[in-house]
């Protein structure tokens, strides 16, 4: 797994989702009004739509699409129609930049 700098935490505001690609692997970064932020993969598992073009509710993400809800902590599908789990990632904050980690092999180009 390798350590990926994600920028500096302050470009990220409460109550925003915000997509960003590690090589071909697009990620979505959602920050919660409290302030809380969340690594999921971007795309919904029901229709491929980028969840970063979705809105926040308490705890979870929601599609842009058909309203499908995913668990910010787990990635889970709370409703129809995703029935897959989205993959999360770690968050870490150091010297007041974002990190994740994220396996090698998602993030090289052809």
């Amino acid at each position: 797994m390798a350590n990926v700098p994600l920028g500096s935490v302050d470009q990220y505001s409460p109550g925003t989702l915000t997509r960003v690609e590690i090589g071909l692997h697009p990620l979505a970064i959602a920050v919660t009004k409290e302030g809380m932020i969340h690594i999921i993969d971007d795309l919904c598992t029901h229709a491929n739509a980028r969840l970063s073009d979705g809105w926040l509710e308490e705890g979870c993400v929601a599609c842009p699409w058909h309203g499908a809800q995913f668990d910010l902590n787990t990635g889970q599908a709370l409703s129809l129609p995703a029935t897959g789990k989205v993959n999360t990632y770690p968050v870490t904050i150091c010297e007041g930049q974002l990190y994740t980690k994220i396996d090698s092999d998602t993030t090289s180009t052809p």
